[in-house]
C-alpha cells in the first residue's frame, strides 16, 4: 500500500518523502505498540515529526532534535517533545535498527540514565536508547549493524569492554532483567 508522502503515521507528522522510510517507521511503532503500549503513549506524547534530516557528512543516520535544536531534547528529566530526524536515502536493511534506537531516545528518562552506571552522559544516553530498542525486540537488527555503528558513539554488545577517557575501563552488562549498564 502505498501512502501519502506527508500523510501522519499514527497520527503523527511525518515529512519523509521515501516511502520505504515511511513502511520503517510504521513498522517500528507498530512493534512498539504491540510489546509495550504505555512506551508508545509515552512516545506518541513526545514525538512532534518525523522528517528528514539533512546529511551534513557526520555520518549520523538519524537524530532526535527539540524544536530549537538537538541539546533541547538532551533534558530527559523534562520529557521534552521533538522530532526524529532521519537521513534520506538510508538503506532499507537499516531503517529498522536506526529508527529504534532514536526512539529509544524518546522513550529515555532520567532514571534511565542513572541505571546505566557511571559511564559518561552521552554513553548513558546511547546505552539507554539501546536498551529500549532491545525490549522492543530490535535486539537481532541493532545486532545485524553492530560491526557499521559508530562503536565510539553506540558503544559495544553487552559483555564487552570499552574504555572512555574517564575513570578507566567498563563493561557493558545485561544486568537488572535485561538493563544495559556499565561496571
Amino acid at each position: 500500500m502505498t501512502r501519502a508522502k506527508n500523510a501522519p503515521i499514527f497520527g503523527i507528522p511525518c515529512t519523509l518523502s521515501d516511502p520505504e522510510m515511511r513502511e520503517g517507521v510504521r513498522k517500528v511503532l507498530v512493534q512498539i505498540r504491540n510489546r509495550n503500549p504505555k512506551d508508545f503513549e509515552r512516545l506518541h506524547k513526545r514525538i512532534l515529526g518525523f522528517r528528514t534530516r539533512k546529511d551534513i557528512g557526520d555520518g549520523t543516520l538519524a537524530e532526535w532534535v527539540g524544536p530549537l535544536g538537538p541539546d533541547q531534547c538532551w533534558v530527559y528529566e523534562h520529557e521534552n517533545p521533538g522530532y526524529v530526524e532521519i537521513t534520506e536515502g538510508l538503506s532499507v536493511e537499516r531503517h529498522v535498527d536506526v529508527i529504534a534506537h532514536e526512539l529509544g531516545h524518546v522513550a529515555t528518562r532520567e532514571e534511565d540514565l542513572e541505571r546505566r552506571g557511571p559511564a559518561s552522559d552521552e554513553r548513558r544516553s546511547e546505552l539507554a536508547a539501546d536498551w529500549y530498542a532491545y525490549k522492543w525486540g530490535f535486539g537481532k537488527d541493532i545486532g545485524k549493524h553492530r560491526k557499521t555503528r559508530d562503536g565510539l558513539h553506540h558503544g559495544p554488545a553487552p559483555g564487552h569492554e570499552y574504555s572512555e577517557d574517564r575513570d578507566g575501563c567498563y563493561t557493558t552488562t545485561r544486568s537488572r532483567g535485561a538493563s544495559w549498564c556499565v561496571s
